[in-house]
C-alpha cells in the first residue's frame, strides 16, 4: 500500500511504501541500542535510488531464521505518508525476552524535500536514513508518539528508513507520525479533565498534599494558581478554602512563598496587596549577597532563584515596588550558573548549572529556562532605565542561552535530567517562550511539541504524573504550559484590572442615612458609614434572595461596624443595614443588590482554620494504637496535618487508639477526620461509622455514630468544657468492609 503525501508549493509529493518489519533478535542490552544485528549489515547498501538488497535476506537466531514480514500499524493518527499506526512487536517477533527489532519503510519524492516526523518506541530507539544514523536513544520507557522529532532530509528517488526498537521487558512497540496540531478543541479537554482531577485531589482542610511537610503552602499555591490559570473563578469554594489554608502560617521556604504571590496576583483582587507584600517582603529579605536565593537555609541555587524572580514579578504587577538592586543582583547571580564560552571561539550555545562553580552540577533544560527567566523578568522589571553594563550581558547571555536550548530541544524528557522533572521542564518552555515573546525554540515550535506530549500523557482520570508517582505538582504545571500562564499574565505594573472587576458595592447615598458597603465575595464581609453627627450604637444586617423576605443576619457594633456572612446559596440577593441608637431611634441604609456565583458551607469552609483552633498538639499528646498499616502510625492523629492519616491492619477486629497528654487540654468538642478525605479517594474505601469513647477516667464508654462522608468531620460535644488528660477511641462498625478484613482510621483527632 502506497501512501501519498498532498502536493503543494511548500510540500513536495513524498509517497510512503509498505512498511516491514523482522523481530526476536536475541539482545542482552535491554533498552540500549548496543548490540547490532543482521539488518545492520546492510546499512551501506542503502543507496538512493535503487532497492535495498537487506529486504531479501533471512537471519539466522538462536538455531532458527528470522523473515521481513509486511505489516500495518493499528490506529494512525492521520493519513500522512508516516502515519504509520502503532506496531506490537510481540506479535511480530511471537516470542519474549529482551529482543531486538527492525522496521523499514521505502520513501519516494519527485524534489529533495525535509519531512520532519514524530516518533516514540517502548523502549529503546535508533534511526537510519539511506545508511545514516541519525538518531539513537537506549531508555527505558513507555510508548509516547510525540516524544521524539527528527527531520528526514530526502533525495529525489527513492530512499530508505530503518528503524531499530530494543526492550528491556513489558510492552513493545513503535509508532511515527507527521507534526500536526492536536487543535484547540483536545486541548481545552484536556485542561477541564485536569482541573477536575486537582479539584478532586484537595484534602478536607483546603490543601494539597505533595511535599506539604517540606513546603506547608507550596503544593497548595501551586495548584491555586494553576486553577485560577485555568479559568476556576476565584469565589469557588476550593480555590477560597484554600486561601483560608495558606493563610493559617505564612510560608517559610522560598519555593512556597513564590507560588503563593504567583497565585495571590492571579486573583487580581486588592483585598490581598497586604498578604503579597508581606510575601514580598520575606523574598527581598532571603536573597543572599550573590544575588541568588536559597531554599532560604542552605546553599543558594537557580532553581530557588527563578522561583523567588517569578514571584517577585507577580508581586511587581500587583502593584508592590521592588527596589531595582534586587533586580540587578539577580542578573549577576543568575550569570554565576552560565557556562563560560570564550568570544572568538565560535561556540554559539551556553546553557545554566543548578549551582555556580565547576561542582554546579550538569547543565539541564529545566536551569536553562532557569537563567532564561531569572535574565529575562530582570530586564522586563527594569525596562528602560537598565544601565548598560547589566544591559550588555544579558543581550550576550539569552543568545547563547536560547541556542542551548534549541540544540538541546525534546519535550518528553528535562534535557540531559532523563525523566526527572520533565513537567517542571515544560513549564519552564512555557515561561521562555512567553518572556522571550516566541512561537518557536530552534526549529520547534514549543507550544505544538509540548501540548502534543501532555496530551498523549494524560491519565485515564485527567491526571499527569512523573515516575515516582507524584500528581499535583504535576498537573499543576502541566496546566500552566497547556494555558500558556505567563504568557496571559497581567501585565503593567498597576492594579487597574483587579480595580475593574472590584466587588465592592456601595449604597446609593440619596437612600439612606447610612452608607452601605459590601464586597461581593463568599463570606460578604459588610461594613457602613455614618455621618459623623450620627454615629449608632449598633448596626443591624439584613439579606433577602430578590422577591423574598428581609432576614436579620446579625448586628455589630466595632470598628465600621464590619460584620461577615458566609451564604450558603448562590443567586441575586439585596442587602440593607439599620442603625439602632441608644434612645430607641434608627436609621437606614438604602439597598445594595449582588450576585453571588457560589455557594459556601460554612462548617466545611471552617476545616481550613481548625488547625488554628486544636489544641490538642500542644498538650503533648502520646499515642498508643493497636495496629498500624504501611507506617500509618499513631503520631499521625495528633501532627495537625490531613496529609497524614493512621490507618489499622486489616487484620485488626477492634481498631484502638488511646491519646495521653502530658498537660489536660481544656476543650468542649472532640472532632474526627476519616483517613481519606480527598474526592479522588472516596469509591469503596472503609471507613468507620460507629466509635466507643472513653474520657479520663470512665469506666463505661460512650456510643457514637460517625458521618460516613469522608468530606465531613464528626463533631462530639461535650456535656461542657472539659479537662482531657485521657482519649481512648474504638472503632466498632465500618462501612465499605468489614471488622478485621479492612484497613480503616482517621487522619486527624481534634480537640477544640
Amino acid at each position: 500500500m502506497l501512501c501519498t503525501a498532498r502536493a503543494s508549493a511548500l510540500q513536495p509529493q513524498v509517497t510512503a511504501g509498505t512498511w516491514r518489519a523482522v523481530a526476536g533478535f536475541e539482545h542482552p542490552d535491554g533498552a540500549l541500542i548496543g548490540a547490532t544485528h543482521g539488518p545492520e549489515d546492510f546499512l551501506k547498501a542503502m543507496v538512493v535510488g535503487e532497492m535495498w538488497p537487506g529486504l531479501e535476506h533471512d537471519f539466522q537466531e538462536g538455531g532458527g531464521a528470522l523473515a521481513w514480514k509486511t505489516v500495518k500499524g493499528v490506529e494512525p493518527r492521520g493519513n500522512s505518508p508516516l502515519d504509520s499506526g502503532k506496531f506490537d512487536l510481540w506479535a511480530v517477533a511471537g516470542r519474549t525476552g529482551k529482543l531486538a527489532a527492525y522496521l523499514y519503510v521505502p520513501l519516494t519524492t519527485s524534489v529533495a524535500t525535509e519531512l520532519p516526523v514524530l516518533f516514540g518506541a517502548d523502549d529503546g530507539c535508533a534511526l537510519w536514513l539511506n545508511g545514516a544514523q541519525i538518531f539513537a536513544d537506549g531508555s527505558a520507557r513507555s510508548l509516547n508518539a510525540f516524544d521524539h522529532a527528527v527531520v528526514l532530509k530526502l533525495e529525489p528517488g527513492l530512499n530508505h528508513l530503518l528503524v531499530k526498537v530494543t526492550n528491556n521487558g513489558g510492552a513493545w512497540a513503535f509508532e511515527m507520525q507527521e507534526p500536526r496540531g492536536v487543535g484547540q478543541a483536545l486541548i481545552n479537554s484536556a485542561v477541564d479533565r485536569g482541573v477536575d482531577n486537582l479539584l478532586s485531589r484537595q484534602l478536607i482542610d483546603g490543601s494539597w498534599e505533595q511535599v506539604q511537610n517540606d513546603y506547608r503552602n507550596g503544593a497548595t499555591a501551586l495548584a491555586v494558581y494553576a486553577l485560577l490559570s485555568s479559568g476556576v473563578d476565584g469565589q469557588h469554594p476550593a480555590i477560597l478554602r484554600a486561601l483560608d489554608y495558606i493563610s493559617c502560617e505564612p510560608s517559610d521556604k522560598t519555593y512556597a512563598a513564590a507560588c503563593e504571590l504567583m497565585a495571590l496576583a492571579a486573583l487580581q483582587d486588592p483585598r490581598y496587596l497586604e498578604q503579597i507584600e508581606e510575601r514580598a517582603e520575606d523574598l527581598i529579605s532571603w536573597q543572599m549577597p550573590n544575588g541568588q536565593w536559597a531554599y532560604p537555609a542552605g546553599a543558594e541555587d537557580l532553581s530557588c532563584t527563578q522561583f523567588a524572580v517569578l514571584g517577585l514579578r507577580a508581586a511587581a504587577m500587583s502593584g508592590v515596588e521592588i527596589p531595582p538592586k534586587v533586580w540587578y543582583d539577580a542578573i549577576g547571580g543568575a550569570l554565576l550558573n552560565q557556562e563560560r564560552v570564550k568570544r572568538g571561539t565560535g561556540v554559539s550555545a551556553a546553557g545554566f548549572s543548578y549551582r555556580p562553580g565547576p561542582q554546579g552540577g550538569i547543565y539541564s533544560g529545566s536551569m536553562a529556562t532557569a537563567g532564561i527567566t531569572v535574565l529575562a523578568i530582570a530586564r522586563e522589571q527594569l525596562g528602560d532605565n537598565i544601565k548598560n553594563g547589566p544591559a550588555e550581558k544579558i543581550e550576550r547571555a539569552l543568545p547563547l542561552a536560547m541556542e542551548w536550548m534549541a540544540q538541546n530541544f525534546v519535550v518528553h524528557e528535562n534535557p540531559n535530567m532523563t525523566y526527572s522533572h520533565v513537567y517542571y521542564w515544560l513549564y519552564g518552555v512555557e515561561r521562555v517562550g512567553a518572556l522571550m515573546d516566541t512561537k518557536t525554540i530552534g526549529r520547534f515550535d514549543w507550544y505544538e511539541r509540548g501540548a502534543a506530549n501532555l496530551l498523549a500523557r494524560q491519565g485515564a482520570e485527567g491526571q499527569w504524573a512523573d515516575p515516582w508517582g507524584a500528581i499535583d505538582v504535576s498537573t499543576s504545571f502541566a496546566l500552566l504550559f497547556l494555558k500558556k500562564a505567563t504568557a496571559v499574565a497581567t501585565t503593567g505594573k498597576t492594579v487597574d484590572n483587579a480595580r475593574r472587576k472590584n466587588p465592592h458595592h456601595t449604597s446609593n447615598p440619596t437612600e439612606g442615612l447610612l452608607s452601605l458597603h459590601v464586597m461581593a465575595a463568599n463570606p460578604l464581609t459588610m461594613w457602613v458609614v455614618p455621618p459623623a453627627n450620627a454615629r449608632p450604637d449598633a448596626v443591624e444586617y439584613f439579606i433577602r434572595a430578590v422577591g423574598e423576605e428581609w432576614d436579620s443576619i446579625g448586628t455589630s457594633s466595632y470598628d465600621r461596624f464590619a460584620k461577615q456572612h458566609t451564604m450558603p446559596a448562590s443567586g441575586s440577593f439585596e442587602l440593607r443595614s439599620v442603625g439602632h441608637f441608644q434612645n430607641g431611634t434608627t436609621c437606614e441604609s438604602g439597598i445594595v443588590k449582588i450576585d453571588l456565583r457560589f455557594g459556601l458551607d460554612a462548617t466545611t469552609m471552617a476545616y481550613a482554620t481548625d488547625s488554628l483552633r486544636n489544641v490538642m498538639p500542644s498538650n503533648r499528646p502520646e499515642v498508643a494504637i493497636s495496629t498500624n498499616a504501611s507506617g500509618h502510625d499513631g503520631n499521625m492523629l495528633v501532627d495537625n496535618r490531613w496529609n497524614t492519616a493512621w490507618v489499622c491492619e486489616s487484620t485488626d477486629f477492634a481498631p484502638t487508639l488511646t491519646i495521653t497528654l502530658k498537660r489536660k487540654a481544656k476543650a468542649s468538642q472532640i472532632l474526627l477526620s476519616h483517613a481519606r478525605t480527598r474526592a479522588c479517594d472516596q469509591k469503596d474505601n472503609p471507613r468507620p461509622v460507629e466509635i466507643e469513647v472513653w474520657l479520663n477516667k470512665d469506666k463505661t464508654p460512650q456510643v457514637y455514630a460517625i458521618d460516613p462522608d469522608p468530606q465531613h468531620k464528626t463533631m462530639i460535644e461535650l456535656p461542657a468544657k472539659s479537662k482531657i488528660n485521657l482519649l481512648q477511641i474504638r472503632i466498632t462498625k465500618v462501612t465499605g468492609g468489614e471488622l478485621g478484613a479492612a484497613e480503616v482510621g482517621f487522619s486527624e483527632i481534634e480537640l477544640h
